[in-house]
């Protein structure tokens, strides 16, 4: 428990605060209301996806009654109140794995109007049900309705920004097959943009400046894995120590008549050594197989997900050959740690005494 809330103190450390904008106060409050307002009821896009998000959630709300429910209608009880928390979200889960496997590609706003009115259809469902399972069926279908998203074509995200007037190209983002190459590709840019602006006073900027809390993510997520690195090497010293502290005892008599036949303590370490050093030659290079198996079934399945702020859906894929520097670093330290929780156990099985080890039973 002390470890667990040391790594978070340390994880929450490395989340440092976004700045405050500035607040615009050349309008006062009641012109940009009446601003937003006129801009959206202008706009059918606009006032036709609110009011339909706005009806769903309102007569859908009937989770929050989960536990009435489940008390006095289902009569399942706490555990049954569980199972019906964990539905909209096993169902949301499932949908999410089939859209990345399967993207709607045509017929979007068909789509949608079809998921809101699933939706509905369900919590309609799930108010009438007075049994268990079927209950959960009907809270799992919503869960799954519910994770459907739908993405505008650009002539319609433009007419949100530009309503009216001549829709116009406000940036342009350039995907790069490696982020190391990030540098390099914004120094190029930069250059030719003399050429290609025509004079208009364009800026080349990288993901992690318009998106400091990606940053952010990175860093915190950087903090948990190391924390996590670090409890599974005290979980792989430990293992590794109790098996060699059991097969110290298991061997005793081996261990003695070695020592009878002229064995210096020195060897027996050395021996024990040796076999926790293999122990984790072969646990990690296990693991490296592994990693590389799940690295390929995934960048076979041709699966595709759609980056925060983009319209094009770009390939899912795992990369693990050709990082070296990670593969080298997991596998020694791995190797290192197995290594170092067998010494423990080789000095204890160098200091038996050899009498009392031959007659071990």
């Amino acid at each position: 428990m002390i470890l667990l809330v040391a790594g978070l103190i340390a994880c929450a450390a490395f989340v440092a605060p976004r700045p405050v904008p500035v607040a615009d106060h050349s309008e006062t409050a009641l012109v940009r209301i009446e601003a937003g307002l006129r801009f959206v009821f202008s706009n059918q896009l606009i006032i036709g996806a609110i009011a339909l998000d706005l009806f769903a959630v309102l007569f859908g709300g009937a989770v929050a009654l989960l536990p009435v429910f489940a008390k006095d209608i289902l009569n399942v009880g706490p555990e049954g109140l569980g199972i019906l928390r964990m539905a909209m979200s096993v169902g949301e889960i499932v949908m999410g794995l089939l859209l990345l496997r399967f993207p709607l590609r045509q017929h979007a706003g068909r789509v949608l109007l079809a998921c809101v009115a699933g939706f509905g259809l369900c919590i309609i469902g799930f108010g009438l049900s007075t049994y268990f399972w079927l209950s959960f069926f009907f809270l799992f279908l919503a869960g799954m309705f519910d994770e459907v998203s739908v993405v505008l074509h650009l002539d319609q995200a433009q007419r949100l920004v530009f309503g009216g007037a001549p829709p116009k190209a406000t940036s342009i983002v350039v995907q790069l097959r490696d982020t190391r190459l990030t540098e390099q590709a914004q120094a190029l840019i930069t250059a030719r943009l003399q050429d290609w602006g025509g004079g208009q006073p364009l800026l080349v900027r990288d993901f992690r400046f318009l998106n400091p809390f990606y940053v952010q993510s990175i860093n915190m997520f950087s903090t948990i894995f190391s924390f996590m690195f670090v409890l599974i090497g005290g979980i792989v010293m430990f293992t590794v120590s109790n098996t060699m502290n059991t097969t110290v005892v298991e061997r005793t008599v081996e261990i003695g008549t070695l020592r009878a036949m002229g064995l210096r303590q020195a060897g027996i370490r050395r021996l024990f050594v040796a076999e926790g050093c293999a122990l984790g030659v072969a646990g990690a290079l296990i693991g490296l197989a592994m990693a590389m198996v799940c690295t390929l079934v995934v960048n076979q399945l041709d699966l595709h997900w759609l980056p925060p702020g983009s319209a094009t859906e770009v390939p899912l894929s795992l990369s693990l050959w050709g990082e070296w520097g990670l593969i080298v670093g997991t596998t020694t330290g791995l190797i290192a740690m197995a290594t170092a929780s067998a010494w423990w156990p080789a000095y204890r099985a160098a200091r038996l005494n050899v009498v009392e080890a031959l007659r071990h039973v």
